[in-house]
């Protein structure tokens, strides 16, 4: 899978030019979401190739295990810039939608369920595509940005909180305590061990630069945060991403 993971990051470097350039998703990223348990490559993702054999689009459908409210099916994938306009989005697209359908056909939960996926602002052609095969715009989300000043005043918090740098001990609370944080947020559901520790172990994740506040010996808040130095260069500046932030 590091291999797949491998073609799949050229392909999003060429995509991630035209509708997201200030940031790609790594090969640790990708490899990430093709060994979760539940996706099953063969089955799950599809990959389009030109005459020369260089790999032109893919699709991936995941279906995260354990809901507790609600049955979500994620569509991702993109279509190099060079070839769109050719219909291949609208067959990638068809055939993910197919295969969410068949998953979710294959749950036993009595839940509602959900196929969803996003589209960037600065390609209006795939929110189109997706709109055209049966999808609803559902929410937005916008960037903030703010620049680090030279020195930071230490945080005010209540009396009998601390707020210590992240260390794996606390990992497990943490992960719950998000859960927790999260559990009346607009689609979310909760994470699960193997996933909360697949994004511990990426590369981008810097617990040096996480915090976590205690009451006692007890999680009550965390910020995680991650960093690729590949974006960079992309964004003429040195940044951080604040990944999770919750009480």
């Amino acid at each position: 899978m590091r291999e797949d993971a491998a073609v799949l990051a050229d392909l999003a470097e060429r995509i991630s030019a035209r509708d997201h350039p200030s940031w790609s998703e790594s090969r640790d990223e990708l490899h990430e979401q093709l060994s979760h348990s539940w996706v099953d490559p063969s089955r799950d993702g599809v990959l389009c190739l030109d005459v020369d054999s260089r790999p032109i689009a893919y699709g991936l459908v995941s279906q995260p295990p354990d809901p507790e409210s609600l049955v979500r099916v994620f569509v991702s994938g993109g279509v190099d810039p060079l070839h769109r306009g050719r219909g291949i989005g609208h067959r990638m697209l068809t055939w993910q939608h197919t295969r969410a359908r068949q998953l979710l056909r294959g749950s036993s939960h009595t839940l509602p369920a959900w196929v969803m996926t996003h589209a960037a602002d600065l390609a209006p052609e795939h929110g189109v595509l997706l709109l055209r095969h049966g999808f609803e715009v559902a929410r937005y989300f916008t960037t903030l940005e703010c620049a680090v000043p030279a020195s930071a005043a230490n945080p005010v918090t209540p009396r009998g909180v601390s707020v210590e740098r992240y260390q794996s001990q606390w990992s497990e609370e943490v992960r719950q305590a998000k859960n927790s944080a999260f559990a009346d947020h607009w689609g979310s559901q909760p994470i699960g061990q193997e996933q909360w520790r697949s994004m511990e172990a990426l590369p981008s994740f810097r617990p040096e630069l996480s915090r976590v506040a205690l009451d006692g010996n007890r999680v009550v808040g965390f910020v995680m945060s991650e960093i690729n130095e590949d974006d960079w260069v992309k964004q003429g500046y040195s940044s951080g991403y604040i990944g999770l932030v919750g009480t």
